[in-house]
């Protein structure tokens, strides 16, 4: 489920947000996160950078490396997969990456919807007419429905059909056994083929000798 309104605009912000930067620094340093990633990069890696510029890297690779953001246009689904080199801290990474997006468009929809109710009081004060003023108060109540609904739903954005849970054992992301076995069979086969042609084993046809 998208947000209370629906519609494509709903869709494109909520994709919007599960994918940006802003949202996943701000969850992997309310997770404690950053030094599991900076464990990956070594100490020579972060050697002379500023916090800022660890952060983005971080950032960059969580993008790159561990999170995923799918959307299905048939079904209107998202699917949120992270992939980590525990699948059960992937499976916990998953479901808390979505309870922290939806608390954080939750947040931002009732102080969003509070600003314009502040707005429209002001607004009603000022009104010239007993008809304006009425009409103003209708949006009021239109936007204390919203605000409600944001402080009353947890999953106000995203309703969570299926939480995640992690992979069988032996369902690897990578590496891929069956492509690494494919690659090294033909790596092998052209080192070997190299070498009985340089030892004149193989001849190519039409070569001259």
């Amino acid at each position: 489920g998208v947000g209370a309104q629906g519609g494509r605009r709903d869709v494109n912000e909520s994709l919007a947000t599960l994918r940006s930067r802003v949202l996943v620094g701000d969850f992997l340093k309310a997770e404690g996160f950053l030094d599991d990633i900076f464990d990956l990069f070594g100490p020579e890696a972060l050697a002379g950078l500023s916090e800022d510029d660890q952060l983005q890297a971080a950032i960059s690779y969580f993008q790159d490396n561990v999170l995923t953001v799918a959307y299905d246009t048939r079904t209107s689904l998202m699917v949120v997969s992270m992939t980590w080199i525990d699948r059960h801290v992937a499976a916990t990474l998953a479901n808390d990456y979505i309870a922290f997006a939806n608390e954080a468009m939750r947040q931002r929809a009732i102080a969003s919807a509070r600003n314009r109710i502040e707005f429209l009081h002001r607004a009603a004060d000022d009104a010239a007419t007993v008809d304006l003023r009425q009409a103003i108060y209708r949006l009021i109540e239109t936007q204390v429905n919203g605000e409600m609904m944001a402080e009353t739903k947890p999953d106000y954005a995203f309703l969570i059909m299926d939480p995640a849970v992690p992979s069988g054992v032996g369902g690897y992301v990578r590496p891929q056994k069956w492509l690494l076995t494919v690659i090294a069979g033909m790596f092998g086969s052209g080192l070997a083929f190299g070498v009985l042609l340089l030892l004149g084993r193989v001849h190519l046809p039409g070569a001259r000798y």
